[in-house]
């Protein structure tokens, strides 16, 4: 499954935010007011729509659910949860 972030299939002209992505993936941004984004071209919409324009920068995670398919895995929802405190508080007392 660790390739599956990685696997080009299904992504072919896919930007950046998507790209490793199935075409009908469901990527979830409630945690910031966006709701659910579903298939890659909303998702690039998206991450043009809402980019940093100011250049300022910032990190997330993912919490993933794959599915296997045939002989591999792809990716079928993936939520990007907020990040409230830095690091999600580790090493925090």
């Amino acid at each position: 499954m660790a390739g599956c972030a990685r696997a080009p299939g299904g992504c072919r002209g896919a930007g950046p935010v998507a790209r490793g992505l199935p075409p009908d993936v469901c990527y979830d941004l409630s945690d910031f007011g966006q709701g659910e984004l579903t298939g890659l071209d909303a998702i690039e919409e998206a991450a043009l729509a809402l980019g940093m324009a100011d250049g300022s920068c910032g990190s997330v995670t993912y919490e993933d659910t794959v599915v296997r398919v045939g002989a591999g895995w792809r990716i079928s929802h993936r939520r990007v949860p907020a990040r409230r405190v830095p690091l999600n508080g580790l090493g925090q007392g």
